[in-house]
């Protein structure tokens, strides 16, 4: 018997093979581009907490902190360039208690989204002391 070609059979278990191979790319190209995007998101959401310790710290008005950026509009912001579904919450407690008297600020910033599709939280808190 002498063949030239392929069969049908041949034929179908190869384009089975390749289907497969196919769609299982695309599920890992899928789950790859979904995973690039939250790592995008919570690196940009890291850096706005980030951002805002770092002005706190360098305000050199030590004694209004907390009534600058612990209240208001400026304690809570919705919405960055590019990202509308970003939330800013600052919350600024000053501490004068203690023996011997301390005087210290923790500052901690929350960084969450604001659709119920993705649900991120970045946390970051950070203690200044009176100069």
């Amino acid at each position: 018997m002498n063949r030239k070609g392929f069969t049908l059979i041949e034929v179908l278990i190869a384009v089975v093979l390749l289907s497969l191979a196919v769609i299982s790319l695309g599920q890992f190209m899928g789950k790859f581009q979904n995973a690039t995007a939250k790592a995008t998101l919570l690196s940009t959401m890291t850096s706005i907490a980030k951002e805002r310790i770092e002005l706190i710290r360098g305000d050199p008005r030590y004694a209004t902190l907390a009534t600058r950026f612990g209240s208001g509009a400026s304690a809570d912001t919705t919405g960055f360039p590019g990202y509308s579904m970003i939330r800013r919450r600052t919350i600024v407690n000053r501490d004068v208690s203690g023996s011997p008297a301390r005087d210290r600020t923790t500052v901690t910033v929350r960084v969450f989204t604001t659709t119920t599709i993705v649900k991120d939280t970045v946390s970051l808190t950070a203690v200044i002391a009176r100069p």
